[in-house]
């Protein structure tokens, strides 16, 4: 529970929670399922399924399927041993999702859950060993993962033993038992009581917490594993500190949702011309700062300024080692200030607009009860309709587009749009998933064929002063990731 409130103070909090692209939900929750259940069916297209397979997006979301689907979406993801079996599984007759468990084969019935949120969908399951395909891939996972993974020099509580019945520090996932389970359901409780909207919108994206033995890491999330929390066990005495990184992951596990629907990232973002960020709070052995690229300065950011919100409220005790709001506030800041410099052409057209929302939001006066940044009234029960903001073009689209015909490069290609600003288009050849906005929907579907400039400069007549720039930012985007090519 809260020890003390610091002051009410919902505005922080309330404008993380009610953006429409960023903070809800359920608007992220429908649009992943449309683009896991686009990817599922082609996918099962890919590997031999046949062409008329319907998809059921609820089974897409399953955690099994969406780490196949993970693995075969890009190249950053750890590989499944055997995608096929695992898609083909999930539209097998009578594969019906139990929630927090994978219909792909048989988990146990009865698990330790425990309680984190107050709707249907508020209890996740607590690790309890390997009992089938999902828990064999978490823990599969994980033990990858603490193979090649250095120790953090991070430290919790020194004078509690190793789990497990032994004294020894091991990087292995620990059987949760009722003491797990309170401080689970303790720490959440304290989340829903200081920023209860921000716990209503982050929350549902949890299904499982695994806690483990070892030095790897506080806490965690791995890609391949979707929806579910790795968090060293020692934490747990420590409610503050364990409320964090609850919060702190979730926040992760809505990133990586809201990375599948709409492009944060710009294509190949992870390669040798990305911009590397000096972060002064982390350094390594010898007190040199690491340096970060974008998408985890962006991660970082995002967690950031909401545990801003939460520390607003609520006050953690001296003894805690949960972060604070000072340092919260200054490593938000910082990092806001450089991802809105050379670092924003490492980010994507939803990215760089996400920058500056959470600058907005950290800048928001908090005693402005009820308004955005902008002064712009926020009605109960009613949210502002979402304004094209200016893009800041890279330098290549700086220079200008270059000229010559379009044409599209992915020949055999199937595309969806099931919202209209989300286009889905799957490539065989190779095989991958797009996730194209409204202007890359255009460019791609009704611009084969027309001079590049023509294309782009009727498509900056219809567009909206302020996101006119986006066109040509969306035009080296398609480029970039070789949908569209300029003869």
């Amino acid at each position: 529970m809260t020890e003390r409130l610091t002051g009410l103070l919902p505005a922080r909090a309330e404008l993380l929670s009610s953006h429409r692209d960023f903070g809800r939900a359920d608007v992220l929750r429908r649009r992943a399922r449309h683009v896991l259940g686009f990817t599922l069916a082609a996918a099962l297209r890919r590997f031999g399924q046949g062409d008329d397979v319907m998809a059921d997006p609820e089974i897409a979301e399953d955690p099994a399927v969406w780490a196949a689907l993970q693995a075969m979406f890009d190249g950053l993801h750890e590989p499944v041993a055997d995608p096929a079996s695992v898609l083909a599984a999930a539209v097998a007759r009578g594969a019906v999702r139990r929630e927090g468990l994978s219909p792909t084969g048989a988990e146990p019935p009865r698990i330790r859950t425990a309680r984190i949120g107050g709707r249907r969908r508020g209890t996740v399951w607590l690790w309890q060993g390997v009992h089938g395909p999902l828990t064999a891939a978490v823990d599969g996972a994980f033990q990858r993962y603490a193979l090649t993974a250095p120790p953090t020099r991070e430290t919790h509580s020194p004078n509690l033993p190793g789990g497990n019945g032994d004294s020894a520090i091991k990087n292995t996932l620990y059987a949760a038992g009722k003491a797990e389970q309170k401080a689970v359901e303790t720490a959440a409780e304290m989340i829903r009581e200081a920023v209860p909207e921000i716990a209503r919108e982050t929350f549902p994206f949890i299904d499982g917490i695994a806690f483990f033995d070892g030095e790897l890491f506080a806490s965690g999330t791995l890609l391949s594993q979707p929806r579910i929390i790795f968090v060293e066990r020692r934490m747990t005495g420590d409610t503050d500190r364990l409320a964090e990184a609850l919060l702190h992951e979730a926040l992760h596990l809505k990133l990586n949702a809201l990375t599948l629907t709409r492009p944060i990232y710009r294509a190949g973002v992870i390669d040798d011309s990305a911009v590397l960020l000096p972060i002064p709070w982390h350094r390594d052995a010898s007190g040199v700062p690491h340096r970060w690229m974008a998408n985890r300065a962006l991660a970082a950011a995002h967690v950031y300024v909401h545990l801003v919100a939460l520390y607003e409220r609520h006050d953690p005790p001296a003894r805690s080692r949960a972060t604070g709001l000072a340092a919260c506030r200054e490593r938000a800041a910082h990092l806001l200030t450089e991802l809105a410099g050379e670092a924003s052409r490492d980010l994507g057209p939803a990215g760089v607009r996400m920058t500056r929302w959470l600058r907005e939001v950290l800048e928001a006066a908090p005693q402005d009860l009820g308004r955005g940044a902008a002064g712009a009234k926020l009605l109960p029960g009613r949210e502002p309709e979402p304004e094209p903001e200016p893009e800041r073009p890279r330098p290549s689209a700086a220079v200008g587009i270059p000229s010559g015909t379009l044409r599209r490069a992915a020949p055999g290609h199937r595309g969806w749009r099931p919202e209209p600003d989300l286009g889905l288009v799957a490539t065989c050849q190779p095989w991958d998933v797009h996730v194209l906005n409204a202007y890359q929907w255009t460019l791609f579907t009704a611009c084969d064929g027309l001079d590049s400039g023509l294309a782009v400069r009727s498509l900056q007549a219809a567009a909206p002063g302020s996101a006119a720039p986006m066109v040509a930012r969306a035009l080296m985007d398609l480029l970039d990731t070789g949908l569209m090519v300029i003869e």
